[in-house]
């Protein structure tokens, strides 16, 4: 690092190239029970390879500074999804199943300190919904449970989660419909924002990740309110309301002339 009280010009110039390989393959099978039940199921594998380099040169009056960077990275990725689906004879459905993911990420810094960095994720969710109509009222409801079970670097984590939707239209008449609805979800961290190692080229910046975050747990309500025109257009009225737990921000802090960030719940 370079730091001096004297003003003095300065200048940087920096370029990155990235390249990427995928290689995508998937199978599909779905077997008919009879003509209102179906199962299905999906197998999924993917490889991407990805090649990152970038290099960056701030100029003073009296020093220059190089810093190159090289990764060599590469996911392996799969998923198996089950599906099954029944239809009644009074126009309402049943639905369950299962989607498992696996993923394998290796982070290499080429030419840096850094040591490899590995995440390894599975993910398990389980799911059953209904749907249906009464009358004027139409439904439909899900619910299931969500579990993750991964290691980034030497941080490893589990967690199970629900998620689930319920949602309701009433259709009053030709003319005006009402829609309420509610859903929960989960979103776990993106595998940049795990990797405790900077990933910055600049000797003032320094950008690392977390491995010790917690996925967010967003759950949201909307109603809307809709009416068909007799030319066939439409107008709608909406609210929705969102909360967020554990909500994934950038926390930024100044050390030493050095500023450092990283992302935090």
């Amino acid at each position: 690092n370079y730091t001096t009280d004297i003003s003095q010009w300065y200048s940087f110039q920096s370029f990155d190239t990235n390249k990427s390989n995928i290689l995508t393959t998937s199978l599909y099978y779905k077997h008919s029970f009879s003509k209102s039940s179906d199962l299905e199921l999906r197998l999924a594998y993917n490889f991407n390879k990805n090649d990152y380099c970038a290099n960056r040169v701030d100029y003073y009056d009296e020093q220059q500074v190089d810093a190159n960077t090289l990764y060599n990275n590469k996911r392996h990725s799969g998923s198996f999804n089950i599906d099954y689906s029944k239809e009644y004879a009074n126009n309402s459905s049943l639905i369950a199943g299962s989607h498992s993911t696996l993923i394998m990420d290796d982070i290499d810094n080429a030419i840096g300190e850094n040591p490899l960095f590995k995440h390894h994720s599975y993910n398990q969710y389980v799911y059953v919904g209904y749907g249906g109509s009464f009358k004027q009222l139409r439904y439909n409801a899900s619910i299931g449970m969500e579990g993750i079970w991964a290691k980034a670097g030497e941080a490893s984590y589990s967690y199970f989660r629900p998620r689930g939707n319920v949602s309701m239209t009433w259709i009053a008449n030709k003319h005006n419909s009402v829609r309420l609805s509610y859903q929960l979800t989960n979103m776990a961290p993106n595998v940049a924002y795990l990797n405790p190692y900077n990933t910055s080229t600049d000797s003032l910046f320094v950008s690392l990740g977390n491995p010790n975050l917690k996925p967010e747990l967003a759950w949201g309500i909307d109603a809307a309110f809709e009416h068909y025109l007799a030319d066939g257009g439409t107008l709608s009225a909406s609210v929705y309301m969102r909360k967020i737990d554990d909500i994934i921000r950038t926390k930024l802090d100044q050390i030493n002339g050095i500023w450092f960030t990283s992302p935090a719940n």
